[in-house]
Parts: C-alpha cells; sequence; structure tokens
C-alpha cells in the first residue's frame, strides 16, 4: 500500500486541502495521511482512505513532530500543500528552497535561492537524475561542472532532444514560466535523496481545478525520477468535466431549469401515488436543477462523478447534499420519491450493461411507487446539431470552441470542447473530450422492459401527449430530446 503525507503547515492551506479532500475520488492501492497545524479546523469525517494527524507546538515543532509522523508511517511520498508550507519546512530543517517545474517531459529548476555555496552539490544531486543544461547566459556561474550542455537560448532548450533538465538562477523566468504553464505545470521539491510535490496552493487566488489535478497526480508520481518516462505524464489526459465545470452554468444559460422541472413534476404528480419529499439528482454537474428544488422546500441529494462540477455547486446557497458518485456506482440511500438525471447524462452510458446496472440501481433505492426520469438526445439531434458542427462561446475570462461530430457506425456523439483563457496579452489552451452514444428508442425500451421498473411514459418538451404508443417507432428522428418515466411497483 503506497503510503502518501499532505503537509499544510498554515490554517489557510489546511482549509484549501480539506475542500479538495471533500470530494476526492477513492484511489486504489494509496493512503493519503493529512498533518495540519493542532490548533487548525477540525475536519468534519475522515474517508477510508485518509488519515489526519494534527500538529502541536511551534513551527519547529510541527515540523519535528511531522518528521516523526513520515517515519512511523513509512511515507513514500511527502506533498505539500503550497509554497507557504514548504518555506517553513525548509527555513526549520534549514534547507535550500528549490522549486522544480515539469512541464511534460522537460524541467526547470529554479536554483535562485540556493547560496554560492551550495551551488555545486546541488548541481551535482541533478545530473545524477537527468540530463542538465543551462542558458549561456548563465553559463559562468552554472557550469563550472563537466557535464551541463550549454544552450544559446530557452527556446531552443524547449526544442532540444532528449529532454532534459534547465538549471537557472532567474527566478524572473521561472515566475513567468509558472504563470502562463501553471496549469500544465508540476511544482516538485527535493526531499531527502528523492523528490516531493508541491499542489501549489495559493490562498489569496484559490485554484481548486489545478490544485486537484496535482493531488491525483500525486498516486502516480515516482519520487526517485524529476521526469516522467517516455510516453507518460504526470498529469492526467483531458476528461470529461474538470476545465468546463467552471464555466458550465454559463454556458448552459439558455436552459430554463424552471420549465423543465416544472414539466417532469407535472409527469410525477400524473403516476405517483404519494406527495414530492424525498428526491436524487444524478449526474447533477454543479446541481442547478436541484437548488431550485432545495428552495422549494424539498429533501434533495445529488451525485457526480465530477469533482470540479460538484466543487461548484458546492458553492450555491441552496446546495443539495451532494456526494461523489458514478452513474453506474450503488445508491447508497434508500425510498426516494423521485430520482431523475437530465440533460442527456444518460447517453455517457456507452455500454447497455451500464445502463441495466443503472436501472437496477434506481429500482433499489426507490419506494414502491417511486419514478425515475431521465432523458436522452437522439439521433434527430446528433445529425441536425452536432454533426460536424463547430462553435465557440465567450465566458468572463476566454473563449470556448465546441466542435462535434457524430459517427454512425459506432453511434458514437464526439465532443471536444477547447477553452482559450486569458493569461495577459496571451491566451492559455485547454482542452476535454466527450463521448455520448446516441441509443434508440428501441433499444432503451427493450432496457427497461428488461428491468424491474415500468415504462410509463414518453415525453418530447415539443408535445405534451405521453408517446409511450409510439415507444417502438421512429420517434429519435421525430424529436431532438425524449423523456422516459419508469417508475417502482
Amino acid at each position: 500500500m503506497k503510503q502518501i503525507a499532505v503537509i499544510a503547515l498554515t490554517e489557510s492551506e489546511h482549509v484549501q486541502l480539506l475542500q479538495l479532500w471533500k470530494f476526492f475520488p477513492q484511489p486504489e492501492g494509496v493512503v493519503f495521511h493529512h498533518l495540519y497545524p493542532g490548533s487548525g479546523t477540525t475536519p468534519e469525517k475522515q474517508a477510508g482512505f485518509l488519515s489526519y494527524h494534527p500538529l502541536q507546538g511551534s513551527d519547529r515543532e510541527q515540523v519535528e513532530n511531522a518528521r516523526a509522523c513520515l517515519a512511523k508511517n513509512k511515507i513514500s511520498l511527502l506533498v505539500f500543500s503550497g509554497a507557504v508550507s514548504y518555506q517553513i519546512w525548509t527555513s526549520c530543517r534549514q534547507e535550500q528552497e528549490i522549486d522544480i517545474l515539469v512541464l511534460g517531459r522537460r524541467a526547470v529548476v529554479n536554483l535562485s535561492r540556493v547560496s554560492q555555496d551550495s551551488l555545486p552539490a546541488e548541481i551535482s544531486r541533478f545530473q545524477k537524475k537527468a540530463t542538465t543544461c543551462v542558458l549561456g547566459s548563465e553559463a559562468a556561474r552554472l557550469a563550472p561542472l563537466s557535464g551541463v550542455r550549454i544552450m544559446p537560448s530557452y527556446q531552443s532548450w524547449q526544442t532540444a532532444q532528449p529532454p532534459s533538465l534547465l538549471l537557472t538562477q532567474n527566478g524572473e523566468l521561472c515566475s513567468l514560466i509558472l504563470k502562463e504553464e501553471h496549469a500544465n505545470c508540476l511544482i516538485l521539491h527535493p526531499w531527502e535523496d528523492s523528490f516531493c510535490l508541491d499542489l501549489g496552493i495559493d490562498c489569496e487566488k484559490p485554484d481548486f481545478e489545478d490544485s486537484l489535478n496535482r493531488l491525483l497526480a500525486a498516486q502516480t508520481i515516482d519520487p526517485e525520477l524529476i521526469l516522467p518516462e517516455a510516453g507518460q505524464g504526470y498529469l492526467s489526459a483531458p476528461h470529461s468535466y474538470s476545465f468546463f465545470a467552471k464555466y458550465y452554468d454559463a454556458y448552459m444559460f439558455h436552459v430554463n431549469y424552471e420549465q423543465w422541472l416544472n414539466m417532469m413534476l407535472v409527469w410525477y404528480r400524473r403516476f405517483a401515488k404519494s406527495s414530492l419529499k424525498r428526491v436524487l439528482e444524478l449526474a447533477c454537474g454543479t446541481a442547478k436543477a436541484s437548488e431550485i428544488l432545495v428552495c422549494r422546500g424539498l429533501e434533495v441529494d445529488a451525485c457526480d462523478s465530477s469533482p470540479h462540477m460538484l466543487h461548484v455547486a458546492d458553492a450555491k446557497p441552496c446546495k443539495p447534499n451532494l456526494y461523489l458518485a458514478s452513474l453506474t456506482d450503488p445508491i447508497p440511500e434508500r425510498n426516494y420519491d423521485l430520482i431523475f438525471c437530465l440533460f442527456d447524462s444518460i447517453n455517457y452510458l456507452t455500454r447497455k450493461a451500464e445502463i441495466k446496472t443503472l436501472l437496477e440501481n434506481c429500482a433499489s433505492a426507490l419506494r414502491s411507487g417511486g419514478i425515475f426520469i431521465f432523458d436522452i438526445s437522439t439521433l434527430m439531434n446528433s445529425l441536425q446539431n452536432f454533426n460536424e458542427s463547430v462553435a465557440y462561446t465567450k465566458v468572463e475570462d476566454g473563449y470556448i470552441i465546441h466542435a462535434s461530430d457524430y459517427e454512425s457506425l459506432s453511434r458514437m456523439q464526439l465532443t471536444h470542447l477547447t477553452l482559450f483563457r486569458r493569461n495577459g496579452n496571451l491566451f492559455s489552451r485547454f482542452e476535454e473530450r466527450h463521448q455520448q452514444r446516441v441509443y434508440s428508442s428501441r433499444e432503451l425500451v427493450e432496457l427497461i422492459e428488461g428491468s424491474s421498473l415500468r415504462l410509463r411514459g414518453v415525453f418530447s418538451p415539443e408535445n405534451r401527449n405521453n408517446l409511450l404508443s409510439r415507444r417502438n417507432g421512429p420517434i429519435d428522428m421525430r424529436y431532438a430530446r425524449l423523456f422516459y418515466v419508469l417508475q417502482k411497483d
């Protein structure tokens, strides 16, 4: 079992770290240890993969207590929550402050805070780990030892092969790199004979997305290596609803949530035998729909598989009870009056077996007579609106390009989102890819009929009539979106 310690030596970094844990995905084969000031905020609960360790005393005493905890738990990777905690640690330990900015398979080593007397030893340390380079302007100071390559410019180092470490005392260059490449940059520090990670938490300008991505990367980092192996990377590949979470509500501004919910509640009252009290929203995203139901006085739980989306939802004033879960995870609570899943989230289940699992989970979680409502994006919608289409949306700090294609053979709807976020006079680029399966109504009806739920209605926003009698017909080419109403007997 891999043991990872995350150290926050200030109250502000500790509080930010607690936010990261709130919706952190259950890791495999990893135990995290959160070390924090003993006088700090007490964590509300302790997840099975997470142990909390309060540190007592002055800064120096806390650091020594932390070292004892690391030894006791046989920690394989040390993680600092942010720059301030790292500075407290190095000050108390009288160690040199060194930042390693990992950019893909290259890295820049910031030696600007290293004393001249310590430079030869530090340079030698890095030479043992990877090919090292310096810029020509710094060669006289930083390349007294053999084996250090001299590069004429930063741009030439970026393209040189093989990828290498760039040693520099130019603190301004490192600050500029960190500013422009913050989301794509992993921050490491030397730690004894290996390396430790820095989450880069900035309490003045918190960036949940970047800090969470680094904490996720901690599970795959080899503390003996500065640079990842060829074909690999420390930061995960683009996935659904990471950067997009921040902009999701603005992107969906055209959706009339009140109208959607009112329509859904009409169907509930039409088929249910009791009043509505307990509700669960699956794939809730930023929980905009659930927020409205909470404001109406209902008891609402909501879950999503994206911690980024849940973080946005958690900041809402009328938030539901939020938790991290995928559409196929077992539902922990029971006796819901209504379970719903909107905005074609079902289309993200690309295998029929996943839909079968979802239906059985909902059947178990509903009370007798309870209702499950979900919608799908149809074949008509893909062909007319999302086939070889490109659109853009202006957001507060940049632009989002939305490119979509429909693959008829696989029946997959592919979406590529690209964010150009303004960064001074430049733009930083971020990407996400989404894949959805376009099911026919006939396929869904077969899956529903094979479950323990009963199909009570098929509806479309454009037609108030129940389309149940036409469920096996080509209604996928008549309506862009269909709603299915299921009931537990």
